[in-house]
């Protein structure tokens, strides 16, 4: 599937059930574990691309605790000769899961409908979103899938560099 979605209509969004938070407190218990996998990916993934023309790294503060649930990449439009949607489209022909977790409710038809807005209305959310990506970030990854999607990062933006 794709990553793209649309909200088109106003709507709910329930409680969990109480399956869904019997594993959710399971899960808990194994909190730090899981961010700690996490943070080990999240490092390797910032050490891959710390020098690398075109990709823009998450900013991490060391005094600031981060859940990293996701690792936003973004990218530089001058440094590179593709955009976003180019980018992941190479990744996904190497076979790596990538996506667009945060689309700007100006892009959304029910918000365009209801309030009237475009995206050019937000000319710093359309640049951030038009730049951003998400790379697979999941505590059960191994470091050969990690060193997977880190060479295949490596070999689109190096391809693709001005």
């Amino acid at each position: 599937g794709s990553w793209y979605y649309e909200i088109l209509e106003d709507g709910f969004k329930y409680n969990m059930s109480d399956l869904q938070a019997a594993l959710g407190l399971v899960q808990l218990r194994r909190l730090d574990e899981m961010q700690a996998a996490r943070a080990r990916i999240v490092g390797a993934y910032q050490k891959a691309f710390a020098e690398i023309p075109g990709l823009l790294r998450p900013t991490a503060r060391p005094e600031v605790g981060h859940a990293w649930h996701l690792y936003i990449l973004r990218l530089d439009p001058d440094a590179l000769r593709i955009d976003r949607d180019r980018f992941i489209a190479e990744l996904t022909e190497r076979g790596i899961g990538v996506s667009v977790h945060f689309i700007p409710l100006a892009h959304h038809p029910l918000y365009q409908r209801l309030l009237g807005v475009r995206p050019e209305d937000f000319p710093v959310a359309e640049k951030v979103y038009r730049a951003s990506l998400s790379l697979p970030l999941y505590p059960a990854m191994t470091a050969a899938q990690t060193d997977r999607v880190i060479e295949a990062v490596l070999e689109v933006a190096k391809e693709h560099r001005r």
